[in-house]
This record gives C-alpha cells, sequence and structure tokens, in this order.
C-alpha cells in the first residue's frame, strides 16, 4: 500500500508502512510518533486489520491532541474504540 495523510484533529498525520517494522511483538502493528506526526504501520496484514490498525493508532492521537494522556495510554480502551469505529464505518450493500 502507498504512504498517504490523516487528519487528526486538525493535524495532517503522515502514514507510512514498512516491511517488520515491529517484530519484536507479535501484536504490535503499528505506532503513532506524535512530534512528528506520523504513523507507522507493519506491512502484510489484511485490510481489516491494516485499517483496524490504522484507526487504534489515530484513537492515541485523538486522545493527546484532546489533552487526555492518561486514556491514550489505556490500550484495551483504545483498542476498544478502534474496533467499535472500524465496525461502524464498514459499508454494506443492504440495510
Amino acid at each position: 500500500m502507498r504512504d498517504f495523510k490523516v487528519n487528526i484533529c486538525g493535524v495532517p498525520h503522515e502514514v507510512v508502512f514498512k516491511d517488520d517494522s515491529f517484530t519484536a511483538c507479535e501484536t504490535h502493528f503499528g505506532e503513532i510518533k506524535y512530534k512528528e506526526c506520523k504513523i507507522t504501520l507493519s506491512t502484510g496484514m489484511p485490510p481489516e486489520m491494516e485499517k483496524q490498525t490504522l484507526i487504534h493508532e489515530m484513537v492515541h492521537g485523538f486522545f493527546t491532541h484532546l489533552g487526555y494522556n492518561n486514556l491514550a495510554g489505556d490500550e484495551v480502551l483504545v483498542q476498544s474504540l478502534a474496533q467499535a469505529m472500524a465496525q461502524s464505518f464498514e459499508v454494506k450493500k443492504e440495510l
């Protein structure tokens, strides 16, 4: 996938993909660098997992930009919101 940008609370963030970026941890597929306004995602994930990982990193960014640093570090909360958001934005042909 090609690199692109997302908007987090009015601030553009570059999204880049890297091979084997997070081999140190089997459950770590992305990261956000707040000062650099950059999200890095591991390559090779299925599209749904890639979307959920991007949203997960964006949720960290939302909390940080809004001043909720304690919530930004709550991985269970961040992952729960990311899953809910990813499922909410699915496009369905039939309702």
